[in-house]
């Protein structure tokens, strides 16, 4: 299959997947979504440890931004710059969302994670496919990224809670960056550390929604703030891949 197909497959799956998701209907907010397993209070802090478990994200953030310089300079580096401010929002956003869990801080936590998502499907768009296209689509994805929140938010405060476009945000790429990496050649080295962000956060989805199960079962600590770790690590990996693949010769790309 050439380029070409396969860019066609990839825009033709993501096409349906919007219509498909959108002629469902509406996708209701679980109105106990801010109930979470674990409730105590520690210091002063409420919901402790979902709370501090945001601290990687800062950091990874933080690192990551700083350690730009260590990228090979063929990468986009501008996009990789918004996905670290990204990731230290996230942990930010998610650290008040906790502190206070209601649909109003819930926009902080969801927004920043709309610009990991959206940065990330932009860069790897560079890297994969083509640089010109993936610099063309960051500000527009990033638009559409915001306006899903602000369309859930919306449709809260109007009693008619939707998140089937938050949704398509927040999977689509988390979906359509693995096919990048399947469908297309590699342009950098250590391209299997890749699966490891994707592992790592596909373990974070499944703690998701084990919150209370999880804190049943071990006591001490809920399957939200496992959560958090999780896709941290995943942050974290992101660091590490970044700084430590090198460029691949042409020939190589194409083996």
């Amino acid at each position: 299959m050439n380029k070409h197909r396969k860019v066609g497959l990839l825009v033709s799956v993501a096409v349906v997947s919007v219509v498909v998701v959108f002629s469902f209907p509406r996708i209701r907010q679980d109105p106990s979504v801010h109930q979470y397993a674990d409730q105590r209070s520690w210091l002063g802090i409420p919901f402790t440890l979902d709370v501090l478990s945001n601290i990687p994200f800062v950091a990874a953030g933080v690192v990551g931004f700083v350690r730009l310089h260590d990228c090979d300079r063929s990468r986009p580096r501008g996009l990789w710059a918004v996905l670290f401010l990204g990731i230290t929002l996230t942990g930010f956003g998610s650290a008040y969302y906790h502190w206070r869990p209601d649909n109003d801080t819930l926009v902080w936590d969801r927004l920043p994670m709309t610009i990991v998502f959206t940065t990330f499907l932009a860069a790897m768009i560079c890297e994969r496919i083509d640089e010109r296209a993936g610099r063309l689509l960051f500000l527009p994805l990033l638009a559409v990224g915001f306006l899903s929140v602000w369309s859930w938010h919306r449709s809260e405060m109007h009693g008619a809670s939707d998140l089937r476009f938050y949704g398509l945000v927040q999977f689509l790429p988390m979906l359509t960056i693995p096919a990048l990496a399947l469908l297309f050649p590699p342009r950098y080295t250590k391209n299997r550390d890749l699966w490891m962000i994707f592992g790592w956060y596909a373990l974070a989805l499944v703690f998701q929604v084990t919150d209370a199960p999880v804190y049943k079962f071990l006591g001490f600590v809920s399957g939200h703030t496992l959560k958090h770790l999780c896709a941290g690590v995943a942050a974290w990996q992101i660091v590490r891949t970044l700084t430590s693949q090198k460029a691949l010769a042409v020939a190589e790309r194409q083996v």
